[in-house]
């Protein structure tokens, strides 16, 4: 994935970033993975950092960018 490494991302962010693209929830992503809220909260701001955004939004478009490049 093209996103996996230009931000060097986790296998599990990448997990994540996947359903977040995808719509879901915090609550229906840590139950697809079962994992916590709270754990996918961790994963979500650290794609925050990594891809240098403050939203969920903002998070997809700079990806979605990254892959018409």
């Amino acid at each position: 994935m093209v996103a996996q490494d230009r931000w060097k991302l986790t296998s599990r962010q990448t997990e994540v970033l996947d359903l977040v693209a995808r719509g879901l929830t915090n609550v229906l992503i840590g139950e697809m993975l079962c994992i916590t809220r709270r754990t996918v909260e961790f994963h979500v701001a650290t794609l925050f950092d990594k891809v240098g955004v403050s939203n969920r939004a903002s998070l997809l478009v700079r990806i979605f960018d990254s892959v018409r490049l």
